[in-house]
């Protein structure tokens, strides 16, 4: 185990002085890896989250090493691997300027993730940040863009003051957001750093425009050296024309005095090829930066048995007397993820440890995954027992990835449809999937919305389809699952 000492004395990670962070569904929160967001940009203004008291105690409790506040996975990688290689030690040069400082009257970081677009389906990816995997691989509807003009508007006070920022997706020139963000970059805040992470199959006049109009630089996400491998992970895109993309993107940030680098996904399709795209990088100059796939469990190393990760450690072995010679630049990269893996095949670590990372939702259906405290759903069976017109409630068990996991209803024996067909389905194919069994609907009407509960009443024929939602919380408050319950009742012209 890693000896936590290391760990800086003033706090365990500044992120929460320095950033915010935007997701694709509008959430932001402190850095991507924290998993209880601040809130969401539908339902509050910029200022009010960036002063707000989720981010204060959140700071609170890094000031005190406490990682309970949403960042359990940080705090393990540093008792488990160290934090040199953490992502926390990424933070430590925003650290506050003076103690004056220590609340940060603006974040000096953003990172925008404010959209899905992507054209690609890596094998690595899923549909929360590639638009091209939600419709082709997971089978669901465009997810909502919530970035609207109300947040343009609050988040132009903010540009003024910011340091740097990094755009990432899905595919960034292919969001129609980011150039917005860019515009009020060039209007207000023209010398501000712009890090754009590009899958580099995107090239046009508007794209040169924008790069040469701003000091942007770049990662390429290359997760292979062949173009077979690379093909095969990096599903739609052609890696020459990728190839060919980067030096054009290399040649506008050369004139920029702009630096490039590698994004690289290191897993088990490309661990064979990790030794080849370090001398190729190190070939044109570009630092790599290694994210370590610790999800989805079919792409991470960390999650082989000993025995196949001692089979990796054993090629790589193998490999360095040829691959450490010809580097310089990416020389610790390569020494720092063969330790990495070294470590994860050691004897004594627990497979447990090694994926100490496994991402919790932040949302379950309409509802943030952290709450206030406990809930279930006895008041909504209630009131829908009272409701019903024929005695039954039906009601669905919605797990973390928003697939129904279990029917029932409260008179099975007289319940009008086969749960069966249902569970595993998405809730956004639940409607068509209802509609078959009840019929047409018509006009939908929410009734009542909060963080703990979301009720619809839907027209259908003669009578009413009500609808309530609510997330199951834990003691602390936490979701992993939400009920979703309904009964057919008189008209609401009736009720």
């Amino acid at each position: 185990m890693a000896d936590r000492r290391d760990a800086p004395a003033a706090t365990a990670c500044h992120a929460a002085t320095a950033q915010l962070h935007f997701s694709p569904n509008g959430d932001v929160r402190v850095c991507c890896l924290n998993s209880r967001p601040l809130g969401n940009v539908a339902r509050s203004d910029l200022a009010g989250l960036w002063t707000g008291v989720r981010r204060s105690e959140l700071r609170r409790r890094l000031q005190a090493h406490d990682f309970t506040a949403g960042c359990s996975g940080c705090g393990a990688a540093i008792e488990i691997e160290g934090r040199a290689n953490s992502y926390p030690a990424l933070f430590d040069s925003w650290a506050p300027r003076s103690k004056a400082l220590q609340g940060d009257s603006w974040p000096r970081r953003m990172e925008f993730n404010l959209s899905n677009a992507c054209n690609l389906q890596c094998v690595q990816c899923d549909g929360e940040l590639s638009s091209a995997i939600r419709t082709h691989r997971e089978h669901r509807s465009p997810m909502i863009r919530p970035y609207g003009d109300a947040f343009f508007d609050q988040l132009a006070e903010f540009i003024p003051h910011v340091e740097w920022t990094q755009f990432a997706g899905g595919e960034p020139f292919l969001a129609r957001e980011n150039y917005r963000v860019w515009d009020l970059i060039e209007r207000l805040n023209p010398d501000l750093r712009c890090h754009v992470i590009t899958n580099a199959t995107q090239w046009s006049e508007r794209i040169e425009h924008t790069a040469a109009s701003l000091r942007m630089s770049f990662a390429f996400s290359v997760d292979a050296a062949s173009e077979t491998t690379f093909e095969s992970i990096r599903v739609g895109a052609a890696h020459s024309q990728v190839l060919a993309n980067i030096d054009r993107f290399r040649e506008v940030a050369a004139r920029n005095d702009m630096p490039t680098s590698i994004n690289h996904c290191l897993m088990r399709q490309n661990y064979h090829e990790f030794g080849e795209l370090l001398i190729w990088a190190e070939e044109r100059a570009m630092p790599v930066d290694v994210s370590v796939v610790r999800t989805p469990a079919h792409s991470s190393i960390a999650h082989l048995g000993h025995e196949q990760l001692e089979q990796v450690c054993t090629f790589l072995d193998d490999q360095a007397d040829r691959v450490r010679p010809r580097l310089d630049l990416n020389l610790a990269v390569w020494d720092a993820e063969v330790a990495r893996i070294a470590l994860w095949a050691d004897a004594t670590m627990e497979s447990s440890q090694r994926v100490w990372i496994q991402p919790r939702r932040d949302r379950i259906l309409e509802f943030p995954s952290d709450g206030a405290g406990p809930g279930d759903d006895s008041e909504a069976l209630r009131q829908l027992e009272h409701f019903a017109t024929d005695g039954i409630v039906h009601r669905l068990i919605i797990g973390s990835d928003n697939h129904v996991e279990s029917v029932g209803s409260t008179m099975d024996a007289v319940a009008r449809f086969d749960p069966g067909p249902l569970v595993g389905l998405h809730v956004e194919h639940l409607p068509a999937a209802l509609a078959a069994v009840f019929g047409p609907v018509g006009a939908q009407e929410i009734r009542s919305q909060t963080d703990d509960r979301l009720e619809v009443w839907t027209s259908c024929g003669p009578s009413t389809i009500r609808t309530i939602m609510v997330p199951l919380r834990n003691s602390d408050g936490w979701a992993e699952r939400a009920a979703l319950l309904f009964a057919i009742g008189p008209s609401s012209s009736d009720s």
